[in-house]
C-alpha cells in the first residue's frame, strides 16, 4: 500500500502527464526551417536539413536526419510557374503534411494517404527565408529582385520599371522612358525627345503615312 497521501499522489500523476506531455509536443513536427543540401531544378524537389537540432532531457542535442524527395513550393498554376535558383544552403521552410503525401506526390492527384501521421518526412518546403539581409530596389511598391535591389522589376501606383543596374525602363500612362548610362529616350503619344543623337535609317512614308525618316536625326 501507497505511504503517499491523496495530494501527494496527486502532484506526482499530474507531474508525470505534464512530462510526457512535454515530451509529445516536443516530437511533434508541424513547420520547421530547414538548410538546402542538394535541389533538382526540373522536379522541384530537394534534399534538406531541419535547422533545429534534436534537443534531449540530459541536455545534449543531435542533428535531425536528412529529409529526401521534399517538393519546394513555387507560385504556379497549370500553364504558369514562378521559378529562381535555389542553392545549397539555401533555408526553406518546411511545412508537414497531417497525413503521408507519398502517393499524392507521384502524380499530384487525388491518393490515398499512407499510414503516417505528422510525420517530417512528409513536409513540403517553401522557399523564401532567403538571405539575412537585402536591399529594397522600392519602398512604395512591389519588386521582384536581386537580394542588392541591382536588378529588378517594380511595379507602383503609376508606373511598371525594368532595372538592370543603371539602365531602365519604365512605363507610365503618358510615356515610357528608357535611360541607358544617364541617357535618355522619352516617348509620348505626340513625341519622342531623345537627350542624345538619334541614329535611324532613311525610309519614306507614303501620303497621310508616316514622315520621312534620315540618320542622325
Amino acid at each position: 500500500m501507497s505511504n503517499l497521501n491523496t495530494e501527494q499522489q496527486y502532484d506526482d500523476y499530474s507531474e508525470s502527464i505534464g512530462f510526457i506531455l512535454e515530451q509529445f509536443k516536443k516530437g511533434l513536427k508541424v513547420c520547421i526551417p530547414a538548410i538546402v543540401q542538394s535541389y533538382d531544378s526540373n522536379t522541384k524537389r530537394a534534399t534538406v536539413l531541419p535547422a533545429i537540432k534534436q534537443l534531449f532531457t540530459d541536455n545534449t542535442s543531435l542533428s535531425m536526419p536528412l529529409l529526401l524527395d521534399i517538393p519546394v513550393l513555387f507560385p504556379s498554376s497549370a500553364q504558369y510557374t514562378l521559378v529562381m535558383p535555389i542553392l545549397n544552403g539555401d533555408c526553406v521552410l518546411l511545412i508537414v503534411s497531417e497525413r503521408g503525401i507519398s502517393n499524392f506526390k507521384k502524380k499530384y492527384e487525388e491518393s490515398l494517404p499512407t499510414n503516417s501521421l505528422m510525420s517530417i518526412e512528409d513536409a513540403v518546403a517553401i522557399a523564401g527565408f532567403g538571405a539575412l539581409n537585402i536591399t529594397p530596389a522600392t519602398t512604395t511598391g512591389c519588386s521582384m529582385q536581386n537580394n542588392s535591389g541591382v536588378n529588378a522589376v517594380i511595379i507602383e501606383a503609376d508606373k511598371v520599371s525594368i532595372i538592370k543596374g543603371s539602365n531602365s525602363i519604365s512605363v507610365l500612362d503618358s510615356e515610357i522612358k528608357a535611360t541607358v548610362s544617364g541617357a535618355s529616350l522619352t516617348l509620348t503619344a505626340s513625341s519622342l525627345i531623345s537627350t542624345v543623337p538619334i541614329i535611324a535609317p532613311s525610309f519614306g512614308g507614303d501620303a497621310g503615312g508616316a514622315a520621312n525618316m534620315t540618320s542622325g536625326i
